[in-house]
C-alpha cells in the first residue's frame, strides 16, 4: 500500500498519495501550493549554517561542551528516563496545581553554574515551553550569564515550588 497523507485543503479529510498534497476534488490548488513552497526553497544556504554554528552554537568552549553533551547517548537515555519518571508533565505547572503535558527536560540548577550536576537525574525536571522561557529569565537574573563569565555567587535553588515562585516574581529574587 502506498504512503498516504490527508488533503491540505481545510477540513478536507480525504487521503492522497504522498506525491500529492491535495485530493482529486482540490487538485487545482496544488500548482499554487508548490509555487509558494519554492519561494522559500534554498533560502538558508550552507554559509548560513556555518555562520550560525560559529557565532551561536560553538561560540565558546562551554557552549561547545554543552552541544556535545546534549547530543550524547548518555543524555538521550537520561532524558528518556526523566520523561518516563515524571510522566511527560510539566513539574512547574504541577506545583501550581495545573496539569500540562511537556517534552522538554531541563536542569534545575543550570550546568553552566554547576557542571558536576549535568548527568544527575535528581537535577532534571520536565518543563513546558512557557515555563522554560520564564525559567531562563529567572536563571539569567539569579545565576548570572549563561556563558559562566558573569556568574553570581549564590546558593543553588533545587526546590521546584520555590523556583516556580521566583520565575513568576522576578522582582522578589534574592540578591547575591
Amino acid at each position: 500500500m502506498p504512503a498516504v497523507r490527508t488533503c491540505r485543503y481545510p477540513n478536507c479529510h480525504n487521503l492522497v498519495t504522498i506525491d500529492h498534497y491535495y485530493c482529486e476534488q482540490h487538485r487545482a490548488l496544488e500548482a499554487d501550493y508548490l509555487k509558494s513552497r519554492m519561494k522559500y526553497h534554498g533560502t538558508h544556504k550552507r554559509g548560513y549554517s556555518r555562520h550560525y554554528n560559529a557565532i551561536n552554537r560553538h561560540a565558546n568552549k562551554i557552549k561547545d561542551a554543552q552541544e556535545k553533551f546534549y547530543h550524547s547517548k548518555q543524555w538521550q537515555e537520561l532524558r528518556r528516563v526523566v520523561l518516563d519518571k515524571q510522566h511527560y508533565l510539566c513539574q512547574y505547572c504541577l506545583s501550581e496545581g495545573r496539569v500540562k503535558p511537556a517534552k522538554i527536560v531541563d536542569h534545575c540548577v543550570p550546568i553552566t553554574f554547576d557542571p558536576s550536576k549535568a548527568d544527575d537525574a535528581d537535577n532534571l525536571d520536565v518543563i513546558c515551553p512557557e515555563c522554560h522561557y520564564k525559567k531562563d529569565k529567572f536563571e539569567s537574573v539569579y545565576y548570572g550569564s549563561s556563558d559562566g563569565v558573569g556568574r553570581n555567587d549564590v546558593d543553588p535553588i533545587t526546590e521546584v515550588k520555590l523556583v516556580d515562585y521566583y520565575m513568576n516574581h522576578l522582582d522578589q529574587i534574592p540578591k547575591a
